[in-house]
């Protein structure tokens, strides 16, 4: 039987106040860690399609001041 190689990514990532505020939020209100929760809301950036990753991205939107 073939071994599977594990193709995960480790990540550490320090939040701005606002976001970590709102991530615990969310977390608590649905009873999942914070771990969890950032799992969830990554795997649902990377479902929308490309263009709408762009916008969400875009200088337009201030995230380059992160």
């Amino acid at each position: 039987m073939k071994q599977e190689i594990s193709k995960s990514t480790q990540l550490t990532v320090a939040l701005d106040h606002e976001t970590n505020i709102r991530l615990e939020g969310s977390a608590s209100a649905y009873g999942r860690s914070k771990r969890i929760e950032a799992l969830f809301v990554l795997r649902a950036f990377y479902r929308l399609p490309t263009d709408k990753q762009n916008d969400i991205l875009s200088p337009d939107n201030g995230l380059d001041k992160i």
